[in-house]
């Protein structure tokens, strides 16, 4: 994780030109800290001079401190040059390019929490004030802040741990001159982010600051997938039962699978007749369709510890999954050939996972859980971290370390 390349500029009249050191690389994603154009708006920001879907994500609310976003470039969009265009005149902007993972096409880069303000009343500091608690340590913050419309000023971002770019003051355009600065950093643990600074003399404000979920996110599935082209034979993993809240009707899995198509583990229903709230029950799925178990003797409750293990040799695949609070185990052995009539993975399968997915529209409120015991064959090194996104980040995986992870409920996306 790191910054990709950035750059900055301004302009006395209506469109800015940026040119970054190379072109954008297709999935990542681009964050501009834009102001300035006092009286007017943004009118259009494009990649290439045709290019790109911008999104205005963060505003001040007030005098035009704002950060825009297109957080998935598409590879038609790979160009060096950033354009943006407003209705009045005087535009400063940074431009920042963030990565995004290769080979992971839904983009890596979601909006997570952002502030803003302004005062007309002249000051010698302005203050974005703080975002509301980031969901992850992996997450790229933006800031910016602006004085108006006084020439001569001199304006200064904060320390404490931000990267500030160059300040670019006393831009003449509508209304007066604008003088602004931006900053960004990459946090080592979530928290909240406010960007503020000084100016000299006293002068009108205005602040922003977003920050940004750098992770594979899907809206189905998430937590952790590792790879090796050679192929995997068994995942293991084990956790226990989290109890539910939530919305009527809202389902989830968690499982461990091999290919993304084989797998093992147990719904989970939000239903308050239920122990902890959640209706669970095991199954094993094999495309071209997943199994139920019986839950009259594979009974499944909240508090309940488990073991899913999936694997596979010559002849057949074995989906296990050990109840150890209720002292029951079983064992779905499979045929190779069965497993792959109507569809399949083709071998070798060279993805391992171990995930909570969501199974409708609401993901219910799981709390946490923690995996642990994490085992491959091969070993499971070097694994990718997926989120779960849909119009909200809606559970979010924590670090991997010694075969363990917890995954962490957000929001209804």
């Amino acid at each position: 994780m790191g910054l990709v390349q950035e750059a900055s500029g301004s302009t006395t009249g209506t469109t800015l030109t940026i040119t970054l050191g190379g072109a954008v690389t297709a999935y990542d994603g681009v964050i501009i800290a834009v102001c300035g154009y006092a009286g007017g708006s943004v009118s259009g920001i494009t990649i290439g001079g045709t290019g790109g879907t911008f999104t205005k994500v963060a505003t001040s609310g007030g005098y035009n401190a704002e950060i825009w976003a297109n957080l998935n470039v598409q590879p038609a969009e790979a160009s060096d040059e950033i354009v943006i265009t407003a209705s009045a005149a005087g535009i400063i902007a940074w431009v920042y390019e963030v990565p995004g993972y290769p080979g992971v096409t839904g983009g890596a880069v979601f909006l997570d929490k952002a502030a803003g303000a302004y005062s007309g009343t002249g000051a010698s500091s302005w203050s974005s004030g703080a975002t509301g608690t980031t969901v992850s340590a992996s997450e790229f913050v933006v800031g910016l802040g602006l004085v108006l419309p006084n020439a001569g000023t001199t304006v200064t971002g904060p320390s404490g741990g931000w990267a500030n770019e160059a300040a670019i003051e006393n831009v003449s355009g509508a209304g007066g001159h604008v003088s602004a600065v931006s900053g960004y950093q990459f946090p080592s643990a979530a928290g909240t982010y406010t960007y503020s600074g000084t100016v000299s003399p006293d002068a009108d404000w205005a602040a922003v600051t977003a920050t940004f979920l750098l992770m594979p996110h899907q809206g189905g599935w998430g937590g952790y997938v590792a790879g090796n082209p050679d192929g995997f034979t068994s995942v293991t993993a084990a956790f226990t039962v989290p109890s539910l809240t939530g919305q009527a009707g809202s389902l989830c899995s968690i499982w461990v699978g091999l290919g993304n198509v084989k797998q093992t583990g147990i719904y989970l229903a939000y239903n308050t007749g239920d122990s902890g709230n959640a209706a669970a029950n095991p199954w094993t799925f094999f495309l071209p369709a997943s199994e139920l178990w019986s839950t009259t003797y594979y009974p499944v409750k909240a508090g309940d510890a488990l073991t899913l293990t999936l694997s596979f040799d010559a002849s057949y695949w074995y989906a296990e999954i050990t109840d150890v609070t209720q002292g029951w185990a079983y064992t779905e052995k499979k045929s190779i050939q069965a497993a792959e009539i109507g569809g399949g993975s083709p071998f070798p399968l060279t993805t391992a996972e171990v995930i909570v997915e969501n199974e409708n529209t609401n993901l219910p409120d799981f709390g946490s859980v923690t995996f642990t015991g994490i085992t491959s064959s091969p070993a499971f090194t070097s694994p990718m971290p997926i989120a779960i996104a849909n119009a909200a980040i809606d559970a979010v995986p924590g670090p991997f370390s010694g075969g363990s992870y917890t995954m962490t409920w957000n929001a209804y996306g």
